[in-house]
């Protein structure tokens, strides 16, 4: 999956989670094949030895299928 770093929502949520240590919300990517999806993603800053920052861990679920369902029984 894709990022865009220069994004507004991608530069917020960086910010939240080094400032919070922990983030989740949804994010819009885009898929290797050049599909946007939607996705439920938790971050987690990780933390060397001595207990400085050294890296994000991040888990995305994709919920595209989960969102179209909900905008259908929405439209219903």
């Amino acid at each position: 999956l894709l990022f865009n770093k220069h994004s507004t929502q991608f530069i917020a949520s960086r910010r939240a989670v080094l400032e919070h240590k922990e983030w989740q919300g949804e994010l819009y990517q885009v898929t290797k094949e050049g599909r946007e999806i939607i996705v439920e993603s938790r971050w987690t800053l990780v933390h060397d030895k001595q207990g400085e920052a050294k890296s994000i861990l991040v888990v995305n679920t994709d919920i595209t299928d989960k969102k179209k369902i909900e905008a259908q029984f929405l439209r219903a």
